[in-house]
């Protein structure tokens, strides 16, 4: 593996283009279709691909670009699968069977209060951790087996117990699999790397990353020879990294970062950062365009607080990764129907009433979602009711809580009834999902509208591949455990805005190395944040 030490005395990626070109310099072109070049993250990629390109169109050179992917897709570049993999659902509820088929008395191990009923929505949630659980470990190339083999030789370790149980339930997990015909991803790359299965022919450039597992390590091993390693650090720091370019910890804990006194301000709270942000703006005197400048932002709590500050300002600032589709109006929307499903109860009633969306679909059935709302407030300060079903079987004669029972009955009818299949179920979450949300018009330039589209989209794509489920595992269910189900996967999506001519980029922490912009101000800069803290995992030891 060979490893080049780009200086970091200029911006990593114009320096990366310009070593890109070199390797292919040939009379007339610029081939690099031979090389696959892995960055840390997708935003780093495209503007590798932009500079790769200006830099062609200036030399005028015919142009033949590389493929640029990011560390988590490059496994899947180095081997080929046996088997289709086994989609992120499939996965999650693989494992929600084999928690189901565990005995009660081994799931008191795991958790101290385990689902009973079998379609008790809390197996989906335990299936996510699980999962969550074993992709982690994999990453590094371990299973939950080996977990229990080194816990055993820790003095302190006394959970053998459970790390034995949850070994169990992982191996009919991937039983289960193999029934269906199809792959674990993270077990598959593992197999791979055992049976010396990983094979490239095309030449790698990994390009800082600085935090390559161990699974990934052990990939790139095995096509040593066609790897090349681009370092942004000096060649005097070559010993403060490691044979793969990542960080050899031990090395940097000697290593000083110093700050001069007027490159720190100190700020109390998110407000006064926000505040500071708009003065070190100011300072720069208009050296610098809106999009020359880029905002860190490791602690991302504090986004709305810098975004609403900067939009007084009459700046235009761009959170780079885009707002979560879990906070999104469609999510919110699905999660209040699930609730009430669950328990028909006047919380549950009036959360759903508040729901906006829902508001303007009682509108449309010309009621005032309002004057309803304080009605069932005043009904409930009257009469405190213990659960919906109250207002329509014992509490006839009060119209206005059986009249809102009815308008949500009415909004959820397809979503009652027995149980039956998550595929069967997909088509009624669909259809009330577009009576909310399916006539709206759309306008792209807004990021909240944006956001709910690409919500919407998210959930019917997670609910289309509900109907394509290995009947093996669709098994007759609630609504509301589909709607989880579903909800789960969209868990870790985001909806970004389009980047505008006088943007200012906020980026987090793991964006702004590979950043070219010239002035940087970096936010919440204290322990805690940069690093930012590792919260335990449920299952895991402490030490």
């Amino acid at each position: 593996m060979q490893q080049v030490f780009l200086d970091w005395k200029r911006p990593a990626l114009p320096a990366a283009a310009e070593y890109l070109f070199q390797c292919s310099a040939a009379a007339g072109m610029a081939d690099l279709s031979n090389l696959v070049v892995v960055v840390p993250g997708g935003r780093a990629g495209r503007r590798l691909g932009e500079i790769l390109l200006q830099n062609s169109s200036q030399s005028g050179k015919a142009y033949f670009p590389p493929t640029i992917t990011t560390v988590g897709n490059l496994p899947e570049m180095l081997y080929q699968p046996r088997l289709a993999f086994a989609s992120p659902i499939v996965q999650q509820l693989a494992w929600a069977r084999v928690l189901r088929e565990t005995s009660k008395r081994d799931l008191e191990k795991l958790v101290k209060e385990p689902p009973v009923t079998k379609d008790d929505s809390r197996w989906v949630e335990l299936a996510a951790m699980l999962q969550r659980q074993h992709r982690e470990l994999a990453g590094d190339g371990f299973d939950f087996s080996d977990v229990l083999r080194i816990g055993k030789e820790m003095e302190t370790f006394d959970e053998a117990e459970r790390w034995t149980i949850l070994a169990a339930i992982q191996r009919r997990y991937l039983d289960l699999l193999d029934r269906l015909q199809v792959w674990d991803r993270q077990t598959a790359r593992l197999r791979a790397i055992e049976f010396n299965e990983c094979r490239s022919d095309r030449d790698i450039v990994l390009l800082a990353t600085a935090d390559l597992n161990r699974v990934t390590r052990q990939m790139l091993d095995q096509i040593g020879s066609k790897v090349t390693s681009l370092v942004v650090a000096p060649e005097s720091m070559r010993a403060s990294f490691d044979e793969h370019g990542c960080l050899d910890v031990e090395a940097w804990q000697s290593e000083w970062l110093t700050l001069d006194d007027d490159q720190i301000v100190l700020a109390n709270n998110a407000s006064e950062q926000a505040e500071a942000i708009l003065d070190s703006i100011a300072d720069f005197d208009g050296r610098f365009a809106t999009n020359e400048i880029t905002i860190g932002v490791p602690d991302e709590s504090i986004i709305p607080h810098i975004e609403n500050t900067m939009r007084e300002a009459e700046l235009n600032p761009r959170w780079g990764p885009g707002s979560s589709l879990e906070k999104s109006r469609p999510i919110r929307f699905l999660r209040s129907v699930v609730d009430y499903l669950n328990e028909q109860n006047f919380e549950n009633l009036a959360e759903l009433l508040r729901n906006p969306d829902v508001g303007r679909w009682v509108r449309g059935k010309h009621d005032n979602p309002n004057k309803l709302l304080v009605k069932l407030d005043r009904f409930q300060r009257d009469h405190l009711p213990n659960s919906a079903n109250n207002f329509t079987a014992k509490l006839d004669r009060h119209a206005v809580p059986t009249h809102a029972a009815k308008l949500i009955a009415d909004l959820l009818a397809p979503l009652h009834g027995e149980q039956r299949s998550a595929a069967k179920w997909a088509n009624k979450i669909v259809e009330v999902l577009s009576t909310l949300f399916g006539s709206s018009q759309v306008d792209l330039e807004d990021v909240a509208q944006r956001t709910t589209l690409a919500a919407v989209d998210a959930t019917r794509d997670a609910l289309a591949a509900l109907q394509q489920l290995p009947a093996e595992l669709d098994e007759p269910v609630s609504a509301s455990t589909v709607i989880l189900m579903a909800v789960s996967q969209t868990r870790s999506l985001l909806s970004s805005k389009a980047a505008e001519a006088d943007s200012i980029e906020l980026l987090g922490w793991l964006e702004l190395p590979l950043d070219d912009a010239p002035a940087k101000i970096i936010t919440s800069f204290n322990e805690g944040f940069v690093p930012s803290s590792i919260d335990s995992d449920l299952f895991l030891p402490n030490s």
